[in-house]
């Protein structure tokens, strides 16, 4: 008996149903039934009734499924937490980002820094869903994520580092005729076509002033887009123009002006993480984040 019997075993006694097993467990159906096969040979059981209206736990089969479930459970605890306790071992820092162009420009040379400081530390980097900072924070998903939603940090067992305060920007093709005015209002989208970031993506204060923009009566067109690089896109190719944040997009993007937006909504850039990362290479990191931020806006 293995421990892939006993997975294969316990998803079909909760789906009653081999080709749901076998495409749960990536395997064949044939494959399922040759695994449950085994295993009532190896229990001298059966464990389940097979006919023409399904697939039903036999009275062995209930028995076994009862106490397997609670030893699949430890086990696959008990992996998780080897597994968990190996990471900190090795001393890694998961770095969660939405890939905006600021961390373009700046997260290479923070995690630079960062390396040389804290050289026996390993960064790893993956993209997270804006939103869902909290919950991947608490799950230790990630160490540390890299949002623009202050609000984490009203979590009781979250914190925010702020590193710095943004500004909304009116973006538009290069030769849009508003490339040369100095601010856009909202009184210029008249007759625009407005590209807005996905809403169930987007931090509190971005979804705000989305909910502003639709409320102008004289905008021509909605669209919606889940990234920042299908927006610039639809933007380069003419089919309207958006409204964001100065730190998720760049005036050094080829096609692109970037344009003050009059709007009062504060907007601000930084560092979600767990209260008890407090004292972890979390804080060496956020550290070095702000030095280099400030070096490279005096530059």
């Amino acid at each position: 008996m293995n421990f892939n019997q006993i997975s294969c075993f316990i998803h079909l006694a909760e789906t009653l149903n081999f080709s749901e097993t076998a495409k749960k467990m990536d395997l064949t159906q044939p494959a399922v039934t040759k695994i449950i096969k085994q295993l009532e040979i190896e229990l001298e059981a059966a464990l389940f009734h097979r006919n023409t209206r399904g697939v039903s736990l036999t009275r062995a089969g209930t028995i076994f499924y009862n106490d397997m479930k609670d030893v699949l459970l430890k086990t696959n605890l008990t992996i998780e937490r080897t597994r968990r306790q190996s990471q900190q071992d090795q001393r890694m820092l998961s770095i969660g980002f939405t890939g905006t162009k600021f961390e373009e420009l700046y997260l290479p040379r923070i995690i630079r820094r960062f390396r040389e400081n804290t050289p026996d530390t390993q960064v790893i980097l993956r993209n997270f869903v804006l939103n869902q900072e909290t919950h991947d924070l608490l799950t230790q998903k990630f160490n540390l994520v890299l949002t623009s939603n202050e609000e984490i940090g009203q979590q009781p067992n979250i914190r925010y580092a702020k590193v710095l305060d943004g500004h909304y920007v009116c973006v538009v093709p290069q030769d849009h005729p508003f490339a040369d005015k100095s601010k856009i209002s909202f009184a210029d989208l008249a007759d625009q076509t407005l590209i807005l970031f996905n809403p169930s993506q987007s931090p509190h204060s971005l979804k705000k002033l989305q909910e502003q923009l639709l409320e102008q009566p004289e905008v021509a067109m909605f669209l919606y887009a889940d990234s920042v690089s299908i927006i610039h896109t639809l933007i380069k190719s003419e089919m309207g123009i958006s409204v964001l944040p100065d730190f998720v997009t760049s005036d050094q993007e080829e096609g692109l002006r970037l344009i003050p937006f009059a709007s009062e909504l504060a907007v601000n850039y930084g560092i979600g993480y767990a209260a008890d990362q407090s004292a972890s290479d979390v804080q060496k990191f956020i550290r070095v984040f702000k030095q280099v931020v400030e070096e490279l806006q005096q530059a």
